[in-house]
């Protein structure tokens, strides 16, 4: 059975994290990073609905090191795959943002913790084009809400209507996603977006002793 090896490192000197390390060596020389914000969709406010998702979509756009379309053509010189599906996943109760690293080096690997990096307080969120924003959010919708189910609402309404996991979908439907403001945004990422609230994972042959 493989060891893990998890590392604590405090920010600021206040807060703690928590880097667990899973030695994998097969298949050979590939490392998985991901960066985990224990929230999702369910602890949004009514202001902050969408938030969850605008974050993930946003996270590939512009960060304070990255900004409009460098992630993507960093990630394309080191030949590391780009995109929604592969890197950013805001779900009901978490958030993941992912990298994965063929033919792992040292280069390859930094720059993936510097982006996580970003993300995990350097987020560009005033400068978004926020019509463009929605609209992505919109086409997210449409490809991941099959059709009403009209039914199945009533009936968990009748039986859970003040939980949110029974009540509320992980995917904001375009009525929220067009209420959503920048100042929503900036609060759930203020308030959830936190050391003591996420861990990052490594999973690979990589040196555990310098990645935090």
């Amino acid at each position: 059975s493989r060891r893990r090896h998890t590392r604590y490192g405090t920010v600021t000197g206040v807060q703690t994290c928590a880097l667990p390390i899973f030695p994998n060596s097969n298949p050979s020389n590939n490392v998985i990073v991901r960066l985990v914000v224990n929230s999702g969709s369910y602890v949004e406010s009514d202001s902050e609905r969408a938030a969850a998702q605008s974050l993930a979509q946003l996270a590939l756009t512009g960060t304070r090191n990255f900004r409009s379309g460098a992630l993507k053509k960093a990630f394309d010189a080191e030949k590391i795959s780009f995109g929604s599906v592969q890197n950013a996943n805001a779900g009901m109760y978490a958030s993941t943002y992912s990298v994965t690293i063929n033919d792992a080096t040292n280069s390859k690997i930094s720059l993936a913790m510097n982006w996580l990096r970003d993300v995990a307080d350097g987020i560009d969120i005033n400068s978004q084009n926020s019509e463009i924003l929605r609209k992505d959010l919109i086409n997210q919708y449409n490809i991941n809400i099959v059709g009403p189910n009209d039914a199945l609402d009533v009936l968990n309404g009748f039986f859970g209507p003040y939980n949110k996991s029974l009540t509320r979908n992980p995917v904001a439907n375009p009525e929220e996603i067009n209420s959503l403001t920048i100042k929503g945004i900036k609060s759930y990422y203020k308030k959830w977006y936190k050391p003591s609230n996420s861990y990052i994972i490594v999973v690979g042959k990589d040196r555990k002793s310098t990645r935090l």
